[in-house]
């Protein structure tokens, strides 16, 4: 689910998401890379109107972002971090993925 989420994205092509849907809230920041909206008819209509209105530089802005983050070097980055916290971790404790992402 996630890889044509984030191709529209990196293409800059405007995503409208379902909010109950984790892996779009994983990857989408309301009105900053994409649309989030629930599944109600008049707030789906808002936000595919909100996605159609937007502009160029916001389409470069969504794929840049998107490259950036998404890019190999920062995922193979990503993934050493998270084998670092593993391996140093005490056998009992779990290990936050999300916490260790973003420190």
């Amino acid at each position: 689910m996630d890889t044509p989420l984030l191709e529209s994205i990196a293409a800059g092509v405007p995503v409208v998401a379902n909010t109950g849907e984790s892996a779009f809230r994983e990857h989408i920041i309301d009105s900053e890379n994409g649309y989030l909206s629930e599944l109600d008819p008049a707030a789906w209509a808002k936000a595919i109107v909100k996605a159609s209105e937007i502009t160029e530089t916001a389409r470069q802005k969504f794929a840049a972002d998107t490259s950036d983050k998404y890019s190999t070097v920062q995922i193979d980055a990503s993934y050493q971090k998270l084998m670092a916290a593993l391996v140093n971790s005490n056998n009992g404790d779990r290990v936050s993925v999300a916490q260790m992402l973003e420190s």
